[in-house]
């Protein structure tokens, strides 16, 4: 399988403010669930990328990120909403050899989606599920749009984890679909 990493984009605690508890409970759950199932069981390299000046990334999830060895884990500060302007974090994603990243935190049509979109122009493949972001309250479920047409996109990190154990990925499915014309 090709290397994959878990990236975690601007979970800190000050934008986890800004949506509602019920939000908050179940997007720290579906980030734990992943981080634990990849980064410590199966040894997926994690990134985190934190918007420069708006603290830190919240601390339930932090103790969590913390459990994954150094050596597989990075921390990278950005100032713009596109993580790939950060060229240290641009240049170790292509330094690891990542092929695919599964992206998951805040907001799903700000941050994240910069960042998917240029790992997409990248040519990187991305996955995640819709219990993995969240969008602002301008959002409506428009981005969910986008992340469906350019990446393997999930109702959630069940899903996604289960794909990911049996080596399905709709991307794989995809071109089997095109292959034959079906889709």
């Amino acid at each position: 399988m090709e290397k994959i990493v878990v990236l975690v984009v601007d979970m800190q605690a000050r934008f986890l403010r800004e949506i509602s508890k019920k939000d908050i409970r179940k997007i720290l759950k579906a980030n734990i669930q992943v981080i634990e199932d990849l980064c410590i069981k199966k040894e997926f390299p994690l990134v985190t990328l934190e918007f420069a000046g708006c603290g830190d990334t919240a601390r339930t999830l932090e103790r969590i990120i913390q459990e994954v060895p150094k050596h597989r884990r990075k921390l990278f500060l950005k100032t713009k909403w596109d993580g790939f302007e950060n060229e240290d974090f641009a240049e170790y994603i292509d330094q690891i050899g990542a092929k695919t990243l599964i992206i998951m935190g805040l907001y799903a049509d700000r941050c994240v989606k910069a960042t998917a979109e240029s790992a997409v122009r990248l040519e990187y493949k991305i996955i995640t599920a819709g219990s993995l972001i969240i969008g602002t309250i301008f959002d409506n479920g428009k981005s969910a749009k986008w992340y469906k047409k350019n990446g393997d996109f999930y109702k959630d990190e069940k899903s996604l984890l289960k794909a990911l154990k049996k080596g399905k990925l709709i991307s794989e499915m995809k071109k089997w679909f095109r292959r034959r014309r079906l889709f």
